[in-house]
């Protein structure tokens, strides 16, 4: 419906931007969100203070973001999306894709961001194996 994640990445890391485009993934997030919410505020020139930064994480987190109306696409038609078959936000789990693929869709997954990304001066923030 959107296009290939790898086209969008790609043609943002080559937009004409430069340093006014701040990169950050889910994982980076998931994995210390405190930190990535200060990377965001230096990136805007922004000084928060650090209780500031905990109440963004609490209201930011996967568990907040996933009961909030305004978050988890819970408010959009079922003829458009049933979050009933497939909530927008499942787990909040970083990788557990790979515990819906079989090996044969993992070698084939893995096979075509590998050559999606050939060339490319940027690195996962997953591992492929």
């Amino acid at each position: 419906l959107f296009g290939k994640w790898t086209d969008h990445v790609k043609s943002w890391r080559c937009a004409e931007l430069g340093d006014r485009i701040l990169f950050i993934t889910y994982e980076e997030m998931a994995q210390d969100l405190p930190t990535s919410i200060r990377r965001i505020s230096d990136f805007l020139c922004c000084s928060l203070s650090e209780d500031v930064i905990h109440k963004i994480a609490k209201h930011c987190s996967f568990e907040s973001m996933k009961a909030n109306t305004m978050s988890n696409f819970s408010l959009v038609p079922k003829e458009y999306m049933d979050s009933d078959k497939s909530p927008f936000l499942r787990k909040g789990v970083t990788g557990d894709w790979k515990n819906h693929f079989s090996l044969e869709q993992l070698v084939r997954f893995t096979s075509i961001i590998n050559k999606e990304l050939e060339g490319e001066n940027f690195s996962l923030p997953w591992s492929l194996d």
